[in-house]
């Protein structure tokens, strides 16, 4: 991206940990427009020493995040999206909590998660067959 267009947004916000880059991804998707590119770029790599791993952290910063992207008045064109896209972060969580076998914790984010958007029960029904592509493509990974 153009050093011009970081600058305009003020570049990462220190408040947040694990969200900064998607705070920022987010700023700049009101000032600029992204082009999509097919292709992975990055691998996501988790260990028990990731900041990734400690999920109150991440839910408190995921909606921080979302709270301060959907207060600014520059943001009005997303509002359509907004209960999807926490409906959507409460499933994360959830599957975060999950992953971590902190079942009430889970149960409380996806209970959250229908409250915001119901029609995400349908995301559900399909959580095997993301399970079994997400395996395929770590065991790809791994060849």
């Amino acid at each position: 991206m153009r050093r011009s267009v970081l600058e305009a947004v003020g570049g990462f916000d220190p408040a947040f940990s694990q969200c900064a880059d998607w705070d920022l991804w987010l700023r700049l998707s009101r000032q600029t427009r992204f082009s999509l590119i097919q292709e992975e770029l990055v691998l996501y790599r988790t260990h028990s020493g990731n900041m990734s791993s400690n999920i109150s952290l991440l839910e408190r910063d995921t909606f921080a995040v979302l709270d301060k992207f959907f207060a600014c008045g520059t943001s009005a064109p997303y509002l359509p999206l907004r209960r999807r896209a926490y409906s959507n972060h409460w499933l994360i969580c959830s599957g975060s909590y999950l992953h971590a076998r902190a079942s009430a914790d889970s149960l409380r984010c996806l209970v959250n998660a229908l409250r915001e958007d119901p029609t995400n029960l349908r995301r559900l029904a399909g959580l095997p067959r993301r399970w079994c592509a997400r395996l395929t493509r770590r065991l790809n990974a791994r060849r």
